[in-house]
């Protein structure tokens, strides 16, 4: 850190980077069985026949995640924060989602896209 100055109050400069790997996994100890696993959708939709089937690998990839951060904090409380999440916009899947067992929707749940933002804060 340094020190800097501002309005003749001293106060300190900082900045931050955090690195996240989560490494390749399975969202539930069921979809290690029968992998890559076949849904049935038992239903006609769209068009698809009733016995149409979805096939899916469920073993999650790896992912990476780095956040920055630079802020300044002066000697009369006020702090102010700039911020990116999720730098390189890593489209993560966190873990997968199925309604009435695989024969509605599946999909995948998914991270926060790359977020920017500045925050303000005032110690009283």
């Amino acid at each position: 850190m340094y020190a800097v100055r501002a309005h003749g109050n001293p106060g300190e400069a900082y900045a931050g980077i955090t690195f996240q790997h989560n490494g390749s996994r399975y969202t539930q100890p069921g979809d290690q069985e029968n992998n890559p696993r076949t849904f049935v959708h038992g239903l006609p939709f769209g068009g698809a026949p009733a016995g149409a089937a979805t096939t899916l690998d469920l073993k999650l990839p790896d992912y990476q995640l780095v956040n920055i951060s630079a802020g300044l904090e002066f000697g009369n409380g006020l702090g102010i924060v700039a911020y990116i999440n999720n730098l390189f916009d890593e489209n993560a899947l966190l873990a997968f989602d199925r309604e009435r067992g695989g024969r509605a929707r599946l999909g995948f749940h998914v991270g926060q896209p790359r977020t920017f933002g500045v925050t303000v804060r005032k110690r009283f």
